[in-house]
């Protein structure tokens, strides 16, 4: 196991054939590798091809990969060893590699997308043509759960493959697409695979320039599966106003039960009192017994911007016990004060939470 290491190219042949014949090793990190060049790693991945390998993690960021490594990488990673076992890939913050290596590795996901579960391409030159190539590759990839793309510069074109063709043969746990360009058209894109996404519990889609509040609020469709497990959605960074506060807390009531944060950080001036309203709304309405017993009972977090109103219900939505949630909210709401029918109450508490 090897973790921000610095080694020179011959090193870097030494340690590959040293692998010979190493049916044991399972994680392999080449992490910020800075001192081996394009030639090193050619070399290196041209003899990790030959080995015997059963790697089932291997993490390779931030290091001088140009085209040509990115093609030897994807004769390595045909490795037959490799190809039935990997499971973890790590090719993050790799700048040098373009359209040829990326249609190298492209073709090499094909054949590796029975066995793998997260990958991790952030930080990359990765445009629309490649998205193209190789969200095309990991089609109908039954054990993908965690795909990273952040910080690439995938636009509308990239984006619409990425969500008609890709995300609806997989089963995503966690996705982020952060600080790439995700117009509205894209995003309205992204919401229709998104509504039929109920796998995903982690979507982040921080910082993308060119989407506003329409797009934004169109992608609140994440939540609208009825068995939607999402539990962290990150949309901070953008242009999000009352009309995007609103949409996203309209959805906190009735299906979605599980989601525990959404992240709004950044210009908070664009949410005024009719959006935050709408949240404290959702996850506790003082209506009527009926309507906060209906409240939203796990939401906990709204990133750093809040009014003072909505962190104590939010900080009651940390109790696991969601019976209890609701008993105190229930209480607190309408029976808090010296006038109270305490045998009333007793019997309606026990006919609302009959059932639960």
């Amino acid at each position: 196991y090897m973790c921000e290491s610095s080694r020179e190219n011959r090193g870097a042949a030494a340690f590959a054939t040293a692998l010979v014949n190493n049916a044991t090793l399972k994680i392999l990190d080449l992490s910020y590798s800075d001192s081996v060049d394009c030639a090193g790693w050619q070399t290196f991945f041209g003899r990790l091809s030959h080995n015997v390998l059963v790697l089932e993690e291997l993490s390779i960021s931030e290091n001088k990969i140009n085209d040509a490594a990115a093609v030897d990488l994807s004769n390595a990673l045909g490795n037959q060893g490799i190809v039935r076992s990997l499971k973890k890939l790590k090719l993050g913050d790799n700048l040098s590699i373009g359209a040829t290596g990326w249609q190298a590795l492209s073709n090499r996901f094909h054949s590796l997308n029975t066995t793998l579960v997260e990958l991790d391409l952030s930080t990359n030159n990765v445009r629309d043509a490649e998205a193209i190539f190789i969200t095309t590759a990991l089609m109908n990839s039954p054990s993908l759960r965690s795909l990273n793309l952040r910080s690439n510069m995938i636009r509308t074109e990239g984006w619409g493959t990425f969500s008609t063709l890709f995300l609806p043969t997989l089963q995503l746990e966690k996705l982020d697409i952060g600080y790439n360009s995700v117009s509205d058209e894209a995003a309205s894109f992204l919401a229709t695979a998104l509504a039929d996404m109920p796998t995903l519990k982690t979507f982040k889609m921080h910082y993308v320039g060119d989407i506003t509040a329409v797009g934004l609020a169109a992608v609140s469709t994440v939540l609208d599966h009825p068995d939607a497990e999402i539990e962290h959605i990150d949309i901070g960074w953008n242009r999000n106003n009352d009309s995007v506060a609103i949409a996203y807390a309209s959805k906190l009531t009735g299906t979605s039960k599980k989601l525990k944060s959404i992240d709004l950080d950044g210009d908070g001036t664009r949410i005024t009192a009719a959006g935050w309203q709408a949240f404290s709304q959702a996850v506790w309405n003082k209506s009527s017994i009926m309507d906060t017993y209906t409240s939203n009972h796990t939401l906990q977090k709204l990133g750093m911007l809040r009014p003072a109103d909505l962190v104590l219900p939010l900080k009651l939505n940390t109790n696991s016990d969601k019976k209890a949630v609701a008993r105190q909210k229930i209480i607190l709401a309408h029976f808090h004060g010296s006038d109270i029918n305490v045998h009333v109450f007793h019997e309606m508490l026990t006919e609302i939470f009959h059932g639960l």
